[in-house]
């Protein structure tokens, strides 16, 4: 929704409220957290700087290790958000719970003490971020179009077979098996999901991925008139348009987002929450509801600290792209991933010299 407001609520009050004036707000804060907005800011900048030299480099990683140990950001990936920023930064506890664990439930579904640092850094940088008109599927729609690739759409992968290589590492083979019979044979297989949930069959290979435990997120999608009393309001006009939660143990739901406002009074609202939301919620939550829609997935991996990723290459010239999910989890990124899997390929069979890709 345009010149949309973000209020903090805490399950029984709102701890801060955008107002329509950015310099009073930048006051507010300021007032109340000291210095602490400013220092979360630079730290930001700093890591964020250190993830853009990836961009710089020509030769592939050949590890998340390996590629954290590069973009020093090993200190990030070993400790909780919370100890990171409270016991190593000094960074005001309050302005922590009303500010940035907002921010890591919203993108994460985690909050400070369940996610590494790197995590909490990812949730604070999309400020300013922009948006593709129309829907940003439309990039990935022309990474397809440029690369010329045969894509196959609704044809869904039951089985990965590895044949034998007699004549060396690279020139082994793999047929892949669709639901509808028909098989492929291929010379390097990249899986571009979490391996636990694509329900393949894996043939002939020594695949040694640890599971990475997901976030269960529910997603429901309301159009309806939302009742102001939940929030202590008499009028729907003094209520944000987009709501984050703190952790205090009394939010019912970790986001609240309006997405539009239909002629006849009604919004469209998004809620992300752990819990499916009931109809008992809902109905407090709305005075009238016209149209409920419930969506339950895995949405991303718990940024655990001091975690064992995945492999590149778990077998020959087989790659995997979502290794890179427990380090960073966002679409960028899994790009970043896609392109450093084709250098590493393309390292294996042109070894004529280093190998540049743009991104």
């Amino acid at each position: 929704m345009e010149d949309s407001k973000t209020g903090i609520w805490n399950g029984e009050e709102f701890v801060f409220e955008q107002s329509s004036n950015p310099y009073w707000d930048t006051l507010r804060i300021l007032w109340k957290y000291g210095l602490a907005p400013k220092k979360v800011q630079n730290l930001v900048k700093e890591i964020v700087g250190k993830f853009l030299e990836e961009y710089k480099f020509d030769e592939p990683y050949t590890s998340i290790d390996s590629e954290s140990e590069r973009l020093q950001l090993n200190k990030e990936l070993k400790f909780t958000a919370q100890y990171y920023f409270s016991e190593l930064e000094k960074i005001n506890q309050l302005y922590l719970q009303h500010f940035v664990e907002p921010m890591t439930r919203v993108n994460y579904g985690q909050n400070l003490a369940e996610l590494h640092a790197l995590g909490a850094f990812i949730s604070l940088a999309p400020q300013g971020a922009k948006s593709i008109k129309g829907g940003n599927f439309q990039l990935f729609e022309k990474f397809v179009e440029f690369s010329g690739a045969n894509l196959k759409l609704d044809t869904r992968v039951v089985k990965v077979t590895k044949l034998p290589s007699p004549d060396g590492i690279n020139n082994v083979k793999y047929v892949v098996k669709s639901k509808d019979g028909s098989s492929e044979e291929y010379d390097a297989i990249i899986l571009a999901a979490p391996i636990q949930f694509t329900g393949i069959e894996f043939e002939n290979m020594n695949l040694k991925i640890k599971k990475i435990p997901y976030v269960t997120l529910h997603v429901t999608l309301v159009t309806g008139h939302v009742n102001p009393a939940y929030f202590g309001r008499s009028k729907i006009e003094d209520i944000p348009e987009q709501i984050v939660t703190t952790n205090s143990g009394k939010c019912e739901f970790l986001s609240f987002a309006g997405k539009l406002r239909l002629p006849n009074g009604e919004t469209i609202n998004k809620l992300f929450s752990h819990q499916e939301l009931s109809d008992e919620m809902l109905d407090r939550l709305y005075i009238s509801r016209s149209w409920t829609f419930r969506k339950v997935w895995k949405s991303y991996p718990k940024l655990l600290p001091n975690q064992t990723f995945p492999p590149l290459e778990p077998d020959e010239n087989f790659f995997y792209i979502n290794s890179f999910e427990p380090f960073i989890s966002t679409m960028e990124t899994e790009c970043v991933s896609s392109k450093n899997i084709i250098k590493l390929i393309a390292r294996k069979w042109d070894s004529s010299g280093p190998i540049k890709a743009k991104l």
